[in-house]
This record gives C-alpha cells, structure tokens and sequence, in this order.
C-alpha cells in the first residue's frame, strides 16, 4: 500500500459522541489519540493525509459546507491507516489491500496482452 501525500481514506472509528443539532446537522465527536474532534456531518471519520513520517502519518478533514481543516493537523499510527483504512475514488471505496491486488491484476493483463500482441504481430 502506498500512503502518500493527498490520499483520501476513510477509518472506521465510532465517534465518542453525537450531538443532534438539527434535521440538517449532526456533531460527531472523535476521540483520536488522546485528543477530541469535532465534526459536523462526517460519518465515516473521512480525512486526507498531509505529511508522511516514518510511523506516523499527518492528516485532516477535508473541507467542505459544514467543516474546515484543523489549524494542527491529526496524528495517527501509519499501522492503523494501512491496517483499517479504506481509500476514497471518484468511482467507489475499496480496501487499500484490495487496491493492490487490483493493480497486480491489471498488471499481469496488461503483460499477458502484450505477448499475444508480439504473437500475433509474428503469425503474419
């Protein structure tokens, strides 16, 4: 798995509490580490990764109509985002582990259609 700078993932941490403000908004409290976050709307816990150290990975919320980034970004063990994250695509969520089986796949294909290319281009 590649943890690199912009990744969106989600992590499936409960939220420590739930504040129902209205019909249109609901506070989600984090307990990550031993600090408390709050957001608004965020269910799954959905962040982006800002910087990548040697065991622990820097990341944020990512803005939108009801959130903005934490002034200090959010620290959390490479272990745990590798172990339980869920990366975010415009088309779907998959696992991180399944993305890389999914690129290994597509790989092999990729090497497999080549040789019949050079096999063919040969038969004539």
């Amino acid at each position: 798995m590649k943890i690199r700078e912009g990744l969106e993932f989600t992590l499936p941490i409960e939220p420590g509490n739930v504040v129902h403000v209205n019909d249109e908004l609901e506070i989600y409290i984090y307990n990550i580490g031993e600090k408390r976050y709050s957001l608004a709307n965020i269910l799954p816990l959905r962040l982006k990764v800002i910087k990548v150290d040697k065991s622990i990975v820097e990341c944020n919320i990512i803005a939108d109509e009801y959130n903005l980034p934490y002034e200090k970004n959010i620290p959390i063990q490479f272990e745990e985002i590798a172990k339980n994250g869920t990366i975010v695509t415009e088309e779907k969520e998959m696992n991180l582990s399944e993305r890389e089986q999914r690129v290994q796949d597509l790989s092999k294909a990729i090497f497999y259609l080549k040789d019949e290319i050079k096999m063919l281009e040969n038969q004539k």
